[in-house]
């Protein structure tokens, strides 16, 4: 379903279905697969799944161009005194 709301340029609304996913790998992975790089952040902190996803996202978001990804990473790590 998400992927069709992202097809018809709801991402708004994609982003919203993606976080509420049951289980929460495959939460992380369809928002780092869907651009949904601030979400799929909040989600790696929050369920402490950010060392299994680290590497994901920072190789991901490099492919794709996006190098403020690794740096809002960073920062949000940080601030939740995760590094």
């Amino acid at each position: 379903m998400g992927e069709l709301l992202v097809d018809s340029g709801c991402r708004e609304v994609a982003s919203e279905y993606f976080r509420k996913v049951p289980n929460q790998e495959t939460r992380i992975e369809l928002l780092i697969a869907y651009d949904y790089w601030k979400p799929a952040i909040q989600e790696m902190l929050e369920t402490k799944l950010y060392e299994d996803y680290e590497d994901r996202l920072i190789i991901t978001a490099r492919q794709k161009g996006q190098s403020w990804v690794e740096s809002e990473y960073l920062r949000e790590k940080d601030r939740m005194g995760l590094r």
